[in-house]
């Protein structure tokens, strides 16, 4: 799916999973919402709920195994994902994948070490026509 400025589009998406089956569960309702649509960029897997992880019971082993079993799902179906973290969690409990990285790390340079194609530099961006701050993203395209 484009926009109507010839922009690709892609899909972002705040998980709350806490089993692979509800990954699974998601990934089937993902992929329902946007089956109609032609999705040229990757579908965003993102879980924020590190506030609440030790009352999940989840392992880091959990967690990944949800990441993995969402965008693997989506896999099946055709649609390309990726997991979308923090240079913290990244490092810390993010196992490698062979899903793409969008690297989240407000910083001019960034020193992580691992692999992404997209980088989200700030959430203090500013776009004319757009009332507010927004997040400012770097694709990185291979030839």
């Amino acid at each position: 799916m484009q926009s109507r400025f010839g922009i690709p589009v892609g899909i972002y998406f705040h998980s709350y999973a806490k089993t692979p089956n509800q990954a699974i569960e998601q990934a089937e309702w993902v992929k329902e919402q946007i089956s109609k649509y032609d999705i040229t960029l990757p579908i965003a897997f993102d879980w924020e709920s590190w506030n609440s992880f030790n009352k999940t019971g989840m392992s880091f082993y959990t967690i990944n195994k949800v990441a993995n079993t969402f965008l693997d799902k989506l896999a099946e179906y055709g649609y390309k994902g990726m997991l979308y973290s923090s240079k913290n969690y990244l490092t810390k409990i993010w196992y490698p994948t062979d899903h793409e990285t969008w690297l989240a790390h407000y910083i001019d340079k960034t020193d992580y070490e691992g692999e992404y194609s997209m980088w989200q530099i700030c959430e203090t961006g500013r776009v004319n026509g757009i009332e507010g701050a927004v997040d400012i993203d770097i694709m990185y395209i291979s030839k």
